[in-house]
């Protein structure tokens, strides 16, 4: 390089040597390693796995616990939820109830549509709110060929309040969830490159949603899969106003006794999520109790005891909903340290066979140092070769790690349906496999590299040297051995007891006969059914069922058993007033007459159903031991009458 310094010019010449050293040492640890062929193919294979497990289990955790939504500022939205005691304000909620940790008490995301609506109109904290909720079944037709899709409702405001843009057309404005806007809709990238094969004239195009004619105004980003819970991402987005005309029958949905939807707010520069909390508190409790007042009026309940009154809170918004990411947060974090304990293993496995080599190179470390080689130096070249290792292995275990990844996406989890992840080997992923490589460099190659040059140069020069024997049988050999039998025996014993856990699942009893069944979902009212045409329907389906050869019995259920869906209602005891304690709300499934008889559940009292339980007779419901034990004695629970 030559600088002009202003009183001439004078050469400048940059100091290179280092890089030359760095690039010297890579060379001769390439050659040492291809002049030992079998020792390089078992330690980067080893070390390999280890690495591929890591990066595979690390691209899920990444995916389900740590990535932020790919929109503008995601630290700046909040998510509203609220807490509450047993006796809760909502007649009906649609979502998940937990139960909060710190407090004990009842919580979920779920709100009503007019707390919504005055989160809204009476905003003075935040620079949006906006407010979505899942549909699990659409019937889209798209040129004649119709299928099932997932879908969302989402206020006008939910693209805007998220920072997010379309890559294809446009996303959804505040006109567009008015009663009387043309029918829009926002579909997923995926679902774009599935259905419509990434055609670029898709916006514009009317597609039919249960047989309401939409517009196709715009495409979400590739990375985008929703705010709903992890691994249920939507393929469409449709304004909340389409509601009553998508899903017939749901009247209710704008009812302040009946919780179903989710919302989201961006706070506004310089407010804290605690000021916006306080701010919104009063209106939610002003319209739960509303809610409480107007089932009351219209005879939804019959309880006059005082209701507990709920209270707001809100938590981080940047990764959407929340509860099954907690839910699994804790069987990932224990698959990570699993695997963790692979990668130790593969490193004291590599780690004994570098001894075993430093042993055989210790005339080579002794020449080099009677040249005139320091000992840190010899220690740097080591660790280079030992880092060449760390690199050929998790260069393939990268390989292993992308046909893991795919093995990962046949999880399971929720009701059984399958995870909606895009787990690519990013940026992220692809910095957590460097660290890797550079921890196992450590853990594997420093010991044995301080081990090897730990030489007396004269007694190693001469023919006989014994130091090999006498390495191979050194603390620190020993020490890695018993350290790798250890944690194999602990991963083992945790095997063992994880395999003996599945087999006592299995035989838990579920309360119904497992054996020989299967399952189906239908939703007439996607086909355009209403009323006595879909009881008509049922009737006719179960016929025909029954009569195909083999079947033994057909039945039909809202919620399958064990799936993790569930409608919530309120219940009151005519005459009687609900224990202390005891929460006002029930988990409900409407049967047909039968489904006990299907499921084999057997009765402890009392009847089944039978098809003379119909619209036209007293309303009737069988209740579980649990319910009869919390809400009344052995006795008084036969004579309970129970109001939904």
């Amino acid at each position: 390089m030559i600088r002009d310094s202003g009183f001439g010019i004078r050469p400048r010449i940059t100091n290179l040597e280092p890089l030359t050293t760095m690039l010297n040492d890579l060379r001769y640890a390439f050659r040492q390693l291809l002049k030992n062929p079998g020792f390089t193919a078992v330690a980067v294979l080893t070390l390999a796995l280890g690495i591929g497990a890591n990066t595979a289990l690390f691209s899920l955790v990444d995916a389900v616990l740590l990535k932020m939504l790919p929109v503008r500022a995601p630290e700046e939205l909040i998510l509203f939820n609220w807490l509450s005691g047993p006796r809760g304000m909502a007649t009906s909620i649609d979502g998940r109830i937990t139960r909060d940790p710190s407090t004990g008490l009842r919580t979920s995301t779920s709100f009503s549509y007019p707390a919504f609506e005055s989160f809204r109109d009476h905003n003075q904290t935040l620079s949006q709110v906006f407010a979505f909720t899942p549909i699990d079944q659409l019937n889209v037709n798209v040129d004649g060929r119709s299928e099932i899709a997932r879908g969302q409702l989402v206020s006008g405001s939910y693209h805007q309040g998220l920072g997010l843009s379309a890559t294809r057309g446009r996303t959804f404005v505040a006109n567009d969830d008015q009663i009387d806007s043309a029918p829009a809709v926002v579909i997923s990238h995926r679902y774009w490159l599935r259905r419509f094969a990434a055609d670029d004239n898709v916006v514009g195009k009317i597609i039919q949603v249960n047989r309401v004619p939409v517009t196709v105004v715009g495409v979400t980003p590739a990375g985008f899969l929703g705010t709903l819970q992890v691994g249920q991402a939507p393929d469409l987005s449709l304004p909340m106003a389409l509601g009553p005309r998508l899903l017939p029958g749901s009247e209710s949905l704008a009812q302040p006794w009946f919780w179903w939807l989710q919302i989201m707010g961006r706070l506004t520069p310089g407010i804290e999520a605690e000021k916006a909390r306080a701010s919104f508190e009063g209106l939610f409790q002003h319209s739960a109790l509303e809610g409480w007042k107007l089932a009351q009026s219209s005879g939804r309940i019959n309880n006059q005891n005082q209701p507990d009154v709920p209270r707001l809170r809100v938590s981080p918004g940047g990764q959407g909903l929340m509860e099954l990411r907690r839910q699994y947060s804790r069987p990932l974090t224990i698959l990570m340290v699993v695997v963790g304990l692979v990668l130790l293993i593969a490193c004291a496995n590599v780690a004994n066979l570098l001894l075993s080599r430093a042993a055989k190179r210790q005339r080579e470390v002794a020449v080099r140092m009677a040249l005139g080689a320091g000992r840190w130096r010899i220690v740097r070249q080591l660790l280079t070769e030992s880092f060449v290792l760390s690199l050929l292995g998790g260069a393939l275990g990268v390989l292993f790690a992308h046909w893991g990844k795919d093995a990962l996406l046949a999880w399971r989890m929720g009701a059984g349906e399958q995870v909606m992840l895009e787990l690519a080997l990013d940026l992220r992923v692809l910095a957590f496999t460097a660290a890797a490589c550079l921890l196992t460099t450590l853990l594997f190659g420093l010991a044995p590299a301080l081990r090897g040059t730990r030489v007396e140069v004269t007694p190693a020069l001469k023919e006989n040297a014994r130091g090999s024997s006498v390495s191979l049988r050194s603390w620190l050999s020993r020490s890695l051995i018993v350290a790798q039998v250890a944690v194999s025996l602990l991963l083992l014993v945790a095997a063992g007891l994880f395999v003996r856990t599945l087999g006592n699942l299995q035989g838990v009893d579920p309360g119904f006969n497992r054996q020989s069944l299967l399952l189906f979902r239908i939703n007439p009212r996607l086909s355009g059914y209403e009323g006595q045409q879909i009881t008509t329907l049922y009737e006719r389906l179960l016929e025909r069922i029954r009569a195909v050869p083999g079947v033994r019995s057909a039945t039909l259920s809202r919620h399958p058993l064990l799936s993790g869906m569930r409608m919530i209602s309120g219940i009151t005891l005519r005459g009687r007033s609900m224990p202390a304690g005891v929460t006002n709300t029930v988990f409900v499934n409407d049967v047909e007459a039968s489904f006990l008889d299907t499921m084999e559940i057997p009765l402890l009292m009392g009847r089944g159903l039978s098809p003379r339980d119909d619209e036209r007779s007293p309303k009737v419901a069988i209740i579980n031991q649990t319910m009869a034990t919390n809400v009344s004695s052995r006795h008084q629970s036969r004579r309970a009458a129970l109001r939904f």
